[in-house]
């Protein structure tokens, strides 16, 4: 993934005018795609940009370029191809109601995933979290990756996105044990123990309050996550839209996870790339 400062140009491409905008307004980007990421050289796009919905991308032997749109879909082109995207469709959010419910706090179409979620897609792109992988940003990559999509960081404070049922908290070092306080609103824990050698620790199911503040100190490391609950309105098996809500959500160490995931291939070990376009 080539990145880049926030541009705005115009690139002919097969004979169609594509506009590519860091600054894109959400209206502008119903009917289009934003590149999530590129490998390989002398791709024409680079991630952030936009490219129209039916645009047709000549993309290189050796470069794979994954795009995403509105709706959630996600699609892989792979060279060497002349690739035709289908046309794009709008935020499924379009009716106000049909995202309304306690998990999503009442999105509305003026106030939607997609909006929220498609800046900081595009900010992701120029400036990768610190435990993004080597080839991401062009240094070597860091010991004990976050293992997998849904583990609770506790290196740092920020936002944490979760799926439905039993969430785990996790570090990177595990030589010794730690002592483990937790606090919201509505509840408090003291005590704790994490384990040696273990990576993983169960978070108590009263912690794990959508949209709240998780104060959460890890020996003498104080830390503040704001957890965030996927919907029910969202299945765990929806990439893109899990995509699309923790960009929304600013879950940012996730989302590189899952756009690494998308890119590489591993979450889809069963899917042999072959050179055309494919959805995911």
């Amino acid at each position: 993934m080539r990145r880049v400062k926030p541009v705005i140009r115009s690139i002919a491409l097969a004979g169609m005018a594509i506009i590519g905008s860091w600054g894109a307004t959400a209206a502008a980007s119903e009917d289009a795609f934003v590149v999530l990421s590129v490998t390989g050289g002398g791709a024409p796009f680079v991630a952030g940009d936009m490219v129209g919905g039916g645009s047709d991308v000549r993309i290189e032997d050796g470069v794979t370029m994954t795009v995403l749109d509105a709706s959630g879909r996600l699609f892989q082109m792979t060279g060497p191809c002349r690739c035709r995207l289908p046309e794009a469709m709008a935020a499924k959010d379009g009716d106000a109601s049909a995202l309304t419910s306690p998990q999503t706090r009442g999105f509305t179409f003026e106030d939607n995933l997609w909006n929220a979620a498609l800046p900081k897609l595009q900010e992701l792109a120029e400036d990768p979290p610190a435990d993004a992988p080597a080839q991401t940003r062009g240094s070597p990559a860091l010991p004990a990756r976050q293992p997998d999509l849904w583990a609770m960081a506790v290196d740092s404070s920020g936002n944490r996105c979760v799926r439905r049922g039993d969430v785990f908290l996790w570090r990177r070092k595990t030589s010794a044990a730690a002592r483990i306080d937790l606090r919201t609103q509505s509840a408090r824990e003291t005590g704790l123990t994490w384990p040696a050698g273990q990576d993983k620790m169960r978070l108590p199911s009263q912690f794990v309050i959508d949209g709240e503040s998780l104060m959460l100190q890890v020996d003498a490391e104080p830390r503040r996550l704001i957890v965030h609950v996927l919907p029910d309105t969202i299945k765990e098996t929806e990439w893109g839209e899990i995509l699309i809500w923790m960009a929304a959500r600013d879950c940012r160490r996730q989302a590189q996870f899952l756009v690494d995931g998308l890119n590489d291939g591993s979450l889809f070990p069963d899917r042999g790339r072959k050179p055309g376009l494919s959805e995911l």
